[in-house]
């Protein structure tokens, strides 16, 4: 092992002692700045100089970040001016914006904006940032159309690059597998989330923010149109933490940015999947649900390998989810509830190309045929 062992970011998550141990006035003014919004929001021709061909998805999103760039986007500025106050981000500032919130690799973040502004390549790694950097976090409400549509133009551009479109299940006409692009629908999210497990078992709304500041794409959700309408939850934590979840000694409400920032990518909670009540029949998409949600986690920003093997911890709150926990995806019992109030605490040993193996060849996911599309069964 690579480090100390007092340092979080070092641990491994090995195998802990896992033992039985005794979470209507302001419409007017809403509406008409919806309509500046739109007014200043780049049009194609403003983007690709008006020519009317289509180019690839990616030279879509390489437009869009130049217009970004030229116009100097930054919380600071104003959504309704041409040109925000601070000027222009020339490619050499905005390099030096991304490397200053302490993302690694200062040489290859410098030579990756030019790609990037040339449709060469996509900050797949570094998307979290420049949406901070460009909408602050959280993000400002005045910046909540354009950074949409920043996300969806990343979206389609990476999907296109994999081979598929965006999740897209044709039957039910939902997008899966997105985090959640703004505070409003985190604050949506967790409306219908507090629904499904009621105030005692739910997190408080802003614990429920720390978690999505702290890890954006640990909220993965489902959309219907422009709504959210069901929720993934699977955050990075440390070895320690995930020991001293299943031995009862911390629980969810337990879990803060100190620890998600701290993890090596090795340790993982899964809070679970809840939905709007709009939503009829969540059996009949959870396999999409959850088939999504797998395939983003592949794409985690960790970088593991393949054979790292990894461990998920969990609680399984209602008898559906034990079923699911334990018959699908094969967790572990690690500390039964002793007690009506207390919910059972499993874990899961896995590696990244088991994961693979669980998304390509499980029956359960299969059901959802954008999934088997996806993956070309």
């Amino acid at each position: 092992m690579v480090g100390s062992s007092s340092d979080p970011r070092n641990e491994v998550c090995r195998d802990p002692p896992f033992e039985s141990a005794s979470c209507a006035s302001f419409q007017p003014l809403f509406s008409l700045f919806q309509l500046f919004q739109r007014l200043v929001s780049p049009t194609d021709a403003e983007i690709d100089g008006g020519g009317a061909d289509m180019e690839n998805r990616r030279k879509e999103f390489a437009r869009l970040l130049v217009w970004h760039l030229e116009r100097g986007t930054n919380p600071r500025g104003k959504p309704d001016l041409p040109v925000e106050k601070r000027g222009p981000w020339s490619d050499r500032q905005f390099a030096e914006a991304i490397i200053g919130t302490g993302t690694d690799g200062g040489s290859t973040i410098r030579r990756s904006v030019s790609h990037w502004r040339k449709g060469r390549s996509l900050p797949e790694k570094n998307l979290p940032t420049i949406q901070r950097i460009f909408f602050g976090m959280p993000p400002d409400p005045a910046y909540d159309r354009l950074r949409q549509d920043f996300q969806d133009a990343y979206l389609r551009a990476r999907d296109e690059g994999k081979g598929r479109g965006v999740y897209h299940d044709m039957d039910t006409r939902l997008q899966f597998g997105l985090p959640i692009p703004t505070l409003g629908d985190l604050n949506k999210v967790y409306d219908f989330d507090l629904d499904a497990y009621g105030a005692v078992g739910s997190i408080g709304r802003d614990l429920f923010k720390e978690w999505w500041l702290a890890y954006p794409e640990g909220f993965l959700c489902a959309y219907d149109g422009a709504e959210p309408v069901a929720v993934t939850g699977l955050f990075p934590v440390t070895g320690q933490w995930a020991g001293a979840f299943v031995r009862r000694e911390v629980s969810e409400h337990d879990l803060r940015t100190p620890v998600i920032a701290a993890s090596a990518g090795h340790c993982w909670y899964f809070s679970g999947i809840s939905s709007s009540t709009s939503l009829q029949g969540l059996h009949s998409v959870l396999p999409c649900i959850i088939g999504f949600t797998l395939l983003r986690w592949l794409e985690n920003d960790y970088d593991l390998p393949k054979d790292q093997r990894l461990q998920v911890v969990a609680e399984a709150a209602s008898p559906e989810g034990k079923h699911l926990l334990h018959k699908y995806f094969g967790f572990q019992l690690a500390s039964p509830a002793i007690s009506e109030d207390q919910a059972a605490r499993y874990r899961k040993q896995i590696t990244m190309r088991e994961i693979e193996s669980v998304v390509l060849k499980t029956p359960f996911l299969m059901r959802c045929r954008e999934l088997a599309r996806r993956l070309g069964k």
